[in-house]
């Protein structure tokens, strides 16, 4: 067997895992593909640059060890799977690996599906970038491509919109496809030069037997995609191929040139290490019955080689590697975690969740389950007692639980929209697992799942309150653990209530907050109505345009540096009881408390897009119906098939001078902001309020209803103004209007959440 590998060997290890005499599959142990973009991008310029991109390590393959499928690899179900069996498992190398497969992937013959094409670009590559050509990933949530100037960020809103339009009109049968319904075989990446698919490249010089050939060969090619004839970015190939542009002529020559010399002359091979694990371990695997059972059980050998083998790149640790210990294991695992139906957390996170279940079930456990580590994770996998019960729950209970708990966050019009039903399991994982607990005792004690949907609503405010308005969750949630825990059998089905929810509220040891009190949405307005609209004594408001509070760059003093005395009552009726305030504190005392967790409500609200995600939740459903925010590639916000529009647009601020700092902070709250869809937002984003809400529709999907439709057609002047007018007094009735605008959206959207999941019931 040779010491090196050539690409496409390399390649078929996921595209023809049935071809060449080094077969590799993916151990148990590994974890997905978590390369980013850029990465992918410049390991190819490395290639045909021909760099060194380093040393594959494989080991002979080992059934102990488990195998899972790589990120692109093929199925071929017709063919006899005796002809699969690997050779080797692959310790180092599988994001190289797949990146490389990436080049090979023709999405546009129609048999592959991949969710990611590569181009490459022929126009000369920016300076700043260390790169001799500029390769393009295109990926379902972004089609038209990264930066090409920085691929670490996104292309604005502008171009994407221009880049949407294009596409719906050069393959007409997607004329009204929203972007994720648009194939990458009928895209390309849209601030690009002259680009070209690389698979059409590596096919054109592996079939031809000059380079001239090559070029004539990859010229007919690209003839066949006739979505990209009529865009100017084909122009400039044509100027390339018949000479009309030099630079771009010498470009194409250059880029065949090296494409040739790495795949035809044979002069790029990868070398590959072979590394017997025998020998560094008597078994291969986790030996669960017979490992020590101590605090800090030593790490198996196997264990300890791949995370280091792995550190020098994105590094292998937390819940992943806790995974990749339990599928070591337990090398079926990942078969009963991926067959979990809309399980809303990636499987790294639903694995610990299961841990912590199992812990959850033990009858003499009230104290908060937590898998602090993976020393911990460790030490339980070597239990044989806990193993075999995580077993057991996996196989058995897991998936009801997980696919209970899916249908109370998103069933129902009231209900969470599904990115916000993944946000709880994702971001507020202990949130999440206090609702598979409560699930899992009702189960145990043998009672109906189904709520009333008052009671739905009432579950769904507790668990976003805490989601959204807690500075430290955790603390919340241990806080009402022991309660649940300990809960009657009869009163399980009832745990999320007023009791509770007040219990919840209580003060920390440290005299910090737990949960920030839910101001009612009408004394909210009323504050906001008294000390910035309307104005009242001592605070000028904003009504008069020689008001002070124009002129002042600290304006927010006036609303959260002192506590309004309705805010002071309520907090006094509401929360004193909570927070076991004594009869004879200092009034002063008070006043820190009250007026700290008012300050502290409406920092978490200012920015909140949770909040903003929830009250536009049926327009999200109708807009993004396919939309599974559980997939890895989608948990990012940069992956979301929404932008985050200013209603009033932020040209109207940018660069412009002497707008008031009270603007230019509301300007940045969520009553300014809404998630709009590219496809709809196709008129310019600097268009003003009152043209891009003309549509009644648009004004319901943005919340915004008759009463602040007021407000928000009046904020720009009805004629031709000019771009800096908030900034000249002439223009005061507009500032006021577009104050007055997002400052009620603002308390509109809260509400929405407020009322409809009945905060006030659980409150008062």
């Amino acid at each position: 067997m040779s010491d090196v590998l050539s690409l496409h060997e390399i390649a078929n290890w996921q595209l023809a895992p049935e071809m060449g005499e080094v077969r590799a599959a993916l151990p148990a142990l590994q974890r997905g593909f978590v390369w980013k973009v850029r990465q992918v991008e410049e390991l190819w310029d490395s290639i045909i640059r021909r760099f060194p991109i380093g040393a594959f390590l494989l080991s002979p393959f080992d059934e102990k060890q488990g195998k899972q499928r790589f990120k692109y690899e093929q199925r071929h179900e017709q063919v006899d799977t005796v002809i699969f069996t690997p050779t080797h498992h692959l310790l180092d190398g599988q994001q190289r690996s797949t990146a490389i497969a990436l080049g090979f992937m023709d999405v546009w013959s129609g048999s592959s599906d991949s969710g990611s094409a590569l181009w490459v670009d022929i126009g000369e590559a920016p300076k700043k970038q260390d790169v001799e050509f500029i390769f393009r990933v295109l990926t379902r949530s972004h089609p038209w491509g990264y930066s090409r100037d920085d691929s670490s960020k996104i292309l604005t809103a502008q171009y994407r919109r221009e880049a949407l339009e294009a596409y719906q009109q050069a393959t007409p049968a997607h004329k009204d496809a929203r972007v994720a319904q648009i194939p990458l075989s009928v895209v390309w990446p849209w601030d690009a030069i002259a680009p070209i698919p690389f698979a059409f490249v590596v096919a054109a010089v592996c079939e031809s037997s000059s380079i001239k050939q090559a070029k004539e060969h990859l010229a007919q090619k690209l003839k066949s995609l006739s979505f990209f004839i009529s865009s100017n970015k084909y122009e400039k190939l044509v100027e390339a191929f018949d000479g009309g542009n030099q630079y771009l002529s010498n470009r194409l020559d250059d880029l065949l040139s090296k494409v040739w010399y790495v795949f035809q002359e044979k002069n790029y091979r990868i070398p590959i290490l072979i590394l017997p694990l025998d020998e560094f371990s008597s078994k291969a695997t986790i030996n669960i019955e017979s490992q020590d059972e101590g605090d800090n059980p030593v790490p198996d050998a196997v264990e300890t080689l791949f995370v280091r083998i792995n550190s020098s790149g994105t590094r292998l640790e937390g819940e992943e590697l806790m995974y990749s210990l339990l599928k070591a294991s337990w090398p079926e695992a990942p078969d009963f975690i991926d067959k979990l139906q809309h399980k809303l957390a990636l499987p790294s996170r639903i694995a610990i969740l299961c841990a912590r279940l199992v812990l959850a079930r033990e009858t003499d456990r009230t104290g908060f389950p937590v898998v602090r580590n993976v020393s911990e994770f460790r030490r339980l996998m070597r239990d044989n007692n806990f193993y075999k019960k995580m077993q057991d729950f996996i196989k058995n209970d897991a998936n009801e639980i997980f696919e209970c708990a899916r249908r109370y966050l998103t069933k129902g019009d009231f209900a969470l929209p599904a990115v916000l039903a993944a946000e709880v399991a994702q971001r507020s994982p202990d949130v999440f697992f206090l609702l598979l607990r409560w699930i899992d005792r009702m189960q145990q004690e043998k009672l109906g799942v189904e709520l009333d949907i008052n009671d739905h609503k009432k579950m769904l405010g507790f668990l976003t309150a805490i989601s959204w308005f807690s500075k430290d969750k955790s603390q919340v949630i241990s806080h009402l653990w022991p309660r649940l825990q300990k809960e009657h059998s009869h009163k399980v089905k009832s745990f999320f209530s007023k009791r509770n929810f007040k219990f919840a509220f209580e003060l920390m040891d440290s005299g910090k907050y737990r949960l920030v009190p839910l101001i009612p949405p009408e004394l909210l307005m009323d504050v906001f109505e008294k000390r910035v609209l309307n104005g009242a004594s001592n605070y000028p408001g904003i009504k008069n345009k020689d008001s002070r509070i124009w002129k002042e760059w600290g304006w927010q003093p006036w609303l959260i540096n002192t506590i309004p005395n309705t805010l002071k009552l309520w907090y006094a009726s509401s929360y004193n009881e909570s927070w076991n305030v004594q009869k004879d504190t200092q009034d002063e005392g008070l006043v820190g408390l009250y007026l700290g967790s008012w300050q502290m409500f409406i920092n978490f609200l200012w920015g909140n897009r949770s909040v903003l995600l929830y009250s536009q939740r049926v327009s999200l459903n109708q807009w993004f119906p396919d939309f599974d925010p559980s997939l890895p590639d989608s948990m990012e916000d940069t992956n979301r098939p929404w932008d985050y529009d200013h209603i009033h647009p932020h040209s109207y601020l940018k660069n412009h001078k002497k707008i008031p700092q009270l603007i230019k902070d509301w300007h940045g709250s969520i009553g300014n902001f809404r998630a709009w869809p590219l496809e709809l937002n196709r008129s310019d984003s600097d268009s003003s309020p009152s043209s891009k809400l003309q549509d009644n529709q648009h004004r319901i999907a943005s919340v915004i209803n008759d009463d602040i439709w007021y407000f928000w057609g009046n904020s720009t002047p009805s004629s031709d103004f000019p771009a800096n007018y908030l900034a000249k007094d002439d223009y005061h009735k507009q500032r006021v209007a577009l104050v007055e605008a997002i400052i009620r959206r603002f308390v509109t959207l809260y509400e929405e959440w407020y009322r409809t999941l009945k905060i006030g019931e659980l409150t008062r």
